[in-house]
C-alpha cells in the first residue's frame, strides 16, 4: 500500500507520548512524505533503507531527493532505517520525505514519485 502527504509537520500514524517528527522550519517550504507499506517476502531480514528508493519529480523536470524513516511500536514513533530490520513476512511502514518549496507543494502541476526497487522502477502519481 501506498500514500502520500504534503504537510509542514509529518508524524507518525499514531503518535504515542514522546515521539519523532519532522517539521519545516521554513516559511516557504513543506515536507512531501511518500508512505510505503513494505512485506519482506524474503527469507532473510532486510535493512529498511535497503527496500527502495524514492526520488520526486515536480512538472516533469525538478528532480528531489528523499531520506527515508520508519515507524516503530506500532506507529507510535519513527526511527532511523539503517538501523531497522524489516524480519521475514513482517511489514514496515517507511516514509520517504523531502522538503520542497510552497510553490511545489500548492501547484497543480505534475507531481510523481519515481520508486526504485531492485532492478524496478514503479511511477507513483500524486496529481
Amino acid at each position: 500500500m501506498t500514500s502520500n502527504k504534503i504537510a509542514k509537520k509529518i508524524e507518525p500514524s499514531k503518535p504515542g507520548r514522546f515521539y519523532t517528527y519532522y517539521q519545516s522550519k521554513e516559511a516557504d517550504s513543506s515536507y512531501f512524505a511518500l508512505i510505503l507499506k513494505a512485506k519482506n517476502l524474503s527469507t532473510e531480514g532486510i535493512t529498511a533503507d535497503k527496500i527502495a528508493e524514492v526520488g520526486l519529480k515536480y512538472d516533469n523536470k525538478y528532480d528531489y531527493d528523499t531520506f527515508s524513516t520508519i515507524e516503530k511500536r506500532g506507529g507510535e514513533d519513527f526511527t532511523y532505517t539503517n538501523i531497522t530490520d524489516i524480519d521475514p513476512l513482517k511489514t514496515g511502514t517507511i516514509y520517504y520525505l523531502v522538503e520542497i518549496p510552497n510553490e511545489v507543494a500548492k501547484s497543480d502541476k505534475p507531481l510523481k514519485a519515481e520508486i526504485k526497487i531492485q532492478d524496478q522502477t514503479f511511477e507513483y502519481t500524486v496529481r
